[in-house]
């Protein structure tokens, strides 16, 4: 062969390998793009996020929303300050700079994995399985989420680890050693729940410690008690910064103490965590059956140590919110990780199994990899259907909210029919006073008050009002529920309907396909609140969501 034809071979396996490592990156810029074409903010932690990020921009860094909360994330608030310095109050700018952020990821578990010794096969389905994952959807979709950016670090803290198992010289260590701590400390000025990383990793000491015989283990176990010290470090340098800035103290009702030590909430938290991760992550039961059958050959296989750490990795970061009274979906997404490098591990296990082994263990390995397949599919539905329903309710939100500024008469009183608690009441005052310009406008929320005597005292009164249907089990946080809206609507025109006249109604609309796997258990569960609505497995039903504008007649 000639020298041309030799090099134009390598060009194109080079260019094959090239193409291998970026489908994932691309399939998560791919789930970013309806979001850049769509690009809204939300009502619900958005708006504070926006005006955080201007504040520091312009030299304050008071991070009031974070302290009165008794949070402290001086971390995170450094990512939508800099999109801000550079975008502006530009959603488009924002959701671009979490497809960036979103890719870089990705981009960097492709480079763990590869790390830790896995093939390109592996290395390949992790990244489209994180890219393609559940918590990714809301996540990424909002500003407010972060998750995003601990995630992040956290891959770039195992990156180093995985670097101190290599390299040899000293310069080097130190410096994988400095990449790896800084990266801890990312994550947990982030997200206070990166707490949890120092007894994860102590878990992967003692798995280290039990293989430690095999090649390789004492490497290994060294490197894990380096990262658990640094990880403990990286908690004392956070825990005391944090303890001087809000003088320690959790205070009651803040985000920091929302637990429920009951037994009757700890299951309920269970339930309710096992729910959400049936949903996302059916595929890897088959796939795990089939490498934990026979336990006597998983003891011997040199990949077992890898799999303890994922599923003590996911069991940590899910275990996290077991205390929490309240879950979302996005709250796994370092789970997530988790389950991407467990799941690429597992297929290239069957893999391996399927094209090695013979007779019954070769169709052992085809069934879990088409049941891991089918399972793989079911979530693709639900995963589309949350992301259409952010991007229909952030719409639905931000047209409403942009009425309501360009349309209402200078001094016009709003009442927001939100007959409880909501974010949603705030965070909209904080758009029209703060962000688009209409600090003349007065905002109450509906509380019985007589809308008439208000017409007749004011200028203009107008009445907003939502609206929702056919929201799923399992989905995005919408902000208000199908039941308490159509209460709300229902008491508002029994005292004031006959005073209303609807404007104008602005919502949107659409065909949904929900596949609720976890609701098939709930003839075992009947009596738990996770199961107190009957639902189908299976729902091809409608989403609606908006808002209706009303003019309170003048008397």
């Amino acid at each position: 062969m000639s020298a041309g034809g030799v090099a134009r071979r390598c060009g194109g396996r080079s260019l094959a390998h090239a193409a291998w490592w970026a489908v994932p990156v691309l399939i998560s810029l791919a789930v970013m793009l309806p979001r850049l074409l769509s690009a809204h903010f939300g009502l619900l932690d958005d708006a504070r996020t926006l005006l955080t990020a201007r504040d520091i921009t312009s030299g304050s860094w008071d991070m009031s929303w974070d302290i009165e909360a008794g949070r402290f994330r001086p971390g995170y608030w450094l990512f939508p300050a800099l999109l801000y310095a550079l975008v502006g109050q530009n959603p488009v700018g924002f959701f671009a700079g979490n497809a960036a952020l979103f890719a870089g990821t990705t981009a960097a578990l492709l480079w763990l994995v590869r790390l830790r010794g896995g093939s390109r096969l592996e290395a390949w389905i992790a990244g489209s399985l994180f890219a393609l994952a559940g918590p990714a959807i809301e996540g990424y979709y909002t500003l407010s989420k972060g998750e995003t950016l601990q995630v992040a670090f956290l891959v770039l803290s195992l990156v180093g680890a995985e670097w101190l198992l290599t390299v040899t010289s000293k310069k080097a260590r130190w410096l994988a050693g400095g990449l790896t701590f800084v990266a801890l400390l990312g994550a947990v000025s982030s997200k206070e729940t990166t707490l949890v990383l120092a007894p994860v990793v102590a878990l992967w000491v003692l798995v280290a410690w039990l293989f430690r015989r095999r090649a390789g283990g004492s490497e290994r176990l060294r490197a894990r008690w380096i990262l658990l010290g640094l990880s403990l470090a990286a908690a004392a340098v956070y825990l005391a910064v944090r303890g001087m800035v809000l003088g320690g103290g959790l205070g009651e009702g803040t985000y920091a103490s929302r637990y429920d030590l009951s037994p009757q909430g700890l299951l309920a938290s269970g339930v309710r965590l096992a729910g959400w991760m049936l949903r996302g992550y059916p595929h890897l039961l088959p796939l795990a059956l089939l490498a934990a059958w026979p336990l006597s050959t998983l003891r011997q296989d040199p990949r077992t140590p890898a799999l303890l750490e994922d599923t003590i990795w996911i069991a940590g970061w899910v275990g996290a919110f077991l205390l929490w009274r309240f879950t979302s979906e996005y709250y796994l997404l370092p789970a997530a990780l988790g389950c991407a490098l467990l799941g690429g591990r597992l297929v290239a296990m069957a893999v391996i199994s399927l094209r090695s082994s013979s007779g019954a263990s070769r169709w052992a390995a085809r069934g879990a990899l088409a049941l891991g397949a089918v399972g793989f599919v079911l979530t693709l539905p639900n995963n589309l259907t949350s992301a259409r329903v952010q991007l229909a309710v952030d719409a639905a939100n931000a047209e409403a909210i942009g009425y309501v500024a360009d349309h209402l008469p200078a001094g016009s009183q709003l009442v927001v029919n939100l007959q409880t608690a909501r974010e949603y009441y705030e965070i909209m005052g904080i758009y029209l006073v703060d962000l688009l310009g209409r600090p003349d406008l007065s905002i109450d929320f509906f509380n019985f008050q007589d809308l008439r005597k208000l017409a007749r005292d004011r200028a203009a009164v107008y009445v907003l009002s939502p609206f929702v249907s056919g929201k799923p089990y399992f989905t995005v946080r919408v902000g208000v529920g199908e039941a308490e809206t159509e209460q709300w609507n229902e008491s508002l025109f029994r005292l004031a309907g006959a005073d209303l006249d609807l404007l104008v109604e602005i919502g949107r609309d659409f065909g949904r396909l929900s596949i609720d796997l976890p609701a098939a258990l709930c003839p075992v569960l009947r009596r738990s609140a996770f199961c107190a609505t009957p639902r189908p497995v299976i729902d091809a039903g409608a989403f609606s969501y908006g808002w209706r504008l009303y003019e309170v007649r003048e008397p």
